[in-house]
C-alpha cells in the first residue's frame, strides 16, 4: 500500500509536526532539458511554465501553507537576483539563502546546507526538496513528512517514491525491500532504465520513481558524507567556514569551493546508504523535466493541443506549440501530430514528443550554449541586459541595473565600450576616477582599463552599451572584486 489522496492518515498531525522541519530548496540547474525557454541565465525554476507563478514560487507556497520552518535556500551566484525578486512576490521570508560561487551538482548544495544548519543546530531535521517540481495533493506528501520522522529521530533517511503510473525511463526508480508496508528499507535502485526495463518495472507493482525529495536530520547526512564522501565534505566544510554572512545570505567561499568535487547527492550518498527508508505516496507529482512533461501537465484543448503565446495551432494533434516572447516570432503549426515546437527570440526547438528527452542531446552540438551562453536577454544578479544588435566587430546592449545593483570591478582585454545613460544615474568607475553620469550623458571604457557600472539611486539605471573589439564575448572579462562571489 501507499499514502494517497483521501488516506485515513491524520493531516492535523502532519501539519503540527511540519513546523519542526527546516525545507532545504535546491536552486541551481543549468536550464538545459526545457532549452530554449529555459537557459542558463534563467532555468526552469524560475520561468512560467504552467501557470502565472514560477515552480520556484509554487514550491515556496506549497512549504508556507503546509506550515514548514522558513526554508533554506541554495542557489548560484547567478541566480541571486532571481531568487530575490521572486521572494518579494510571494512575500516570503527564507531562514537563509547560501549562495554557490559555481554549480557543483545536488551532493554539495544538500551538505553545504547541512553543515550551515549544523552550526547552531545539529539534530536540524531537513527535508531536501527540488524547487522546480510539481505536487497537485502536497497533503500526502506532508502525511509521509509526519509518518518518516520517528525513523528521522533514530538517525535514517527517509525519501519518498512515487507510485509510478507509466513506463518512465527518464526517472531513477527504487525497489522498496517490503512491498507492502508504507514505510519500508530501500533494497536497490535504478538509474534512467530504458524503455523496455521501466516496462518491467512498472508490471512488477513493485518499484517506486525516485522523488528526488529526502527528509534527514543534518547530524545524520553529515555522518553519510564522511562516510561516502569525505573528499567533498572537507571542502565544503572549509568554504562554508570561509564564507562571509550578511542580511540572511552565506556566501560561500570561492577558492576552496574549487575544490569541491561534483556529484549528484543520489549516487554520492543515498545509494550507498544502509540507513535509508522509502515512503510510498500517490500525490501527482512530475519534475517537469521536459517538454513531454510540460505537455502532459498543460490544459489541452479538445485535440489535445497546448497553444501558449503567439500561435495558431491548424490541424494539429496532441502537441505542444509555444512562442515565449512577448515580441517574438508567430508560430504556426499545420498538421503537426504529437510534436513540440517551442519558439524563443534566439531559438526555435521542433522534436517529436517522444524525443523530448533528447534535447539534451542539443548540448553536444553546442546548442544550448548558443540559445543560452549570448541569449538576446539574460538575467543577471544586478539587473539583465538585452542585445539589440551585433555584427563584425561590435554589439549594442541595454542594460538594466537594479537600485542598489553593481558590476563587478572588470577590465576587457579585447573590446572597448561607450555607454549613453538613457534612465538614471550611472555610478562609474574609470581607472583611478569617478563620477556620476546622468540621462544623456556618455562615457568610454577603453580597452584594458579597470571599471565599474553601479546604480547607487533608488531608480532603476537603464544605458545603451556598444562594444567594439576583436572578441565580442561574454568570456572577455577580467573581474578583480565582485559583489555576487564571480571573482
Amino acid at each position: 500500500m501507499n499514502l494517497r489522496v483521501g488516506d485515513p492518515f491524520s493531516g492535523h498531525e502532519a501539519i503540527s509536526v511540519a513546523s519542526l522541519v527546516t525545507p532545504v530548496m535546491l536552486c541551481g540547474g543549468g536550464g538545459t532539458r526545457l532549452w530554449p525557454l529555459s537557459n542558463s541565465s534563467k532555468p526552469k525554476q524560475f520561468q512560467h511554465l504552467l501557470t502565472p507563478v514560477s515552480p520556484f514560487q509554487m514550491t515556496l507556497q506549497r512549504l508556507e501553507s503546509s506550515g514548514y520552518g522558513k526554508a533554506v535556500i541554495v542557489t548560484g551566484s547567478a541566480y541571486q537576483r532571481l531568487v530575490s525578486k521572486q521572494m518579494r512576490v510571494q512575500e516570503y521570508a527564507p531562514s537563509m539563502v547560501v549562495i554557490e560561487p559555481s554549480p557543483k551538482n545536488s551532493a554539495a548544495a544538500v551538505v553545504a546546507a547541512a553543515v550551515a544548519l549544523s552550526a547552531t543546530d545539529p539534530e536540524a531535521i531537513m527535508l531536501v526538496t527540488p524547487s522546480d517540481h510539481k505536487i497537485d495533493h502536497p497533503s500526502v506528501l506532508d502525511q509521509a513528512v509526519a509518518l518518516g520522522l520517528a525513523d528521522v529521530q533514530k538517525g535514517k533517511i527517509v525519501t519518498f517514491g512515487i507510485k509510478p503510473i507509466r513506463a518512465a525511463s527518464e526517472y531513477g526508480w527504487i525497489e522498496p525491500a517490503d512491498r507492502l508496508k508504507v514505510i519500508s528499507p530501500v533494497k536497490s535502485f535504478v538509474e534512467k532504465p530504458d524503455k523496455a526495463t521501466a516496462t518491467k518495472l512498472l508490471n512488477s507493482n513493485i518499484w517506486l520513481w525516485n522523488s528526488g525529495i529526502f527528509l534527514m536530520s543534518a547530524r545524520t547526512l553529515l555522518q553519510e558524507a564522511a562516510e561516502h564522501t569525505p573528499v567533498l565534505l572537507k571542502a565544503v566544510r572549509a568554504s562554508v567556514g570561509a564564507g562571509s554572512s550578511n542580511d540572511g545570505k552565506l556566501l560561500l567561499q570561492a577558492e576552496a569551493w574549487q575544490a569541491v568535487e561534483s556529484h549528484a547527492i543520489d549516487t554520492a550518498i543515498m545509494e550507498k546508504s544502509r540507513n535509508l527508508r522509502v515512503i510510498k505516496i500517490s500525490a501527482g507529482w512530475s519534475d517537469l523535466g521536459d517538454w513531454n512533461a510540460i505537455w502532459r501537465e498543460s490544459a489541452k484543448d479538445q485535440t489535445g493541443v497546448v497553444a501558449v503565446g503567439d500561435v495558431a495551432s491548424i490541424s494539429c494533434r496532441n502537441s505542444l506549440l509555444r512562442s515565449s516572447d512577448v515580441d517574438g516570432p508567430h508560430l504556426v503549426g499545420i498538421g503537426l501530430d504529437d510534436m513540440v515546437a517551442v519558439a524563443t527570440r534566439d531559438s526555435v526547438l521542433v522534436t517529436p514528443r517522444n524525443r523530448a528527452q533528447d534535447v539534451r542531446l542539443a548540448t553536444s552540438f553546442g546548442l544550448t550554449d548558443r540559445g543560452s551562453a549570448n541569449p538576446s536577454h539574460t538575467e543577471k544578479p544586478w539587473g539583465s541586459f538585452d542585445i539589440l544588435g551585433a555584427g563584425a566587430g561590435y554589439q549594442i546592449k541595454r542594460l538594466t541595473v537594479l537600485p542598489g545593483g553593481q558590476l563587478s570591478l572588470q577590465s576587457h582585454r579585447f573590446r572597448s565600450e561607450h555607454w549613453v545613460v538613457v534612465q538614471g544615474t550611472a555610478s562609474v568607475t574609470r581607472g583611478t576616477e569617478s563620477s556620476d553620469i546622468e540621462v544623456d550623458g556618455a562615457i568610454y571604457i577603453p580597452k584594458g582599463i579597470v571599471h565599474r557600472l553601479e546604480n547607487r539611486s533608488e531608480q532603476t539605471l537603464v544605458l545603451v552599451e556598444v562594444q567594439i573589439g576583436a572578441h565580442i564575448a561574454e568570456d572577455d572579462i577580467v573581474r578583480y572584486v565582485d559583489a555576487y562571489g564571480r571573482a
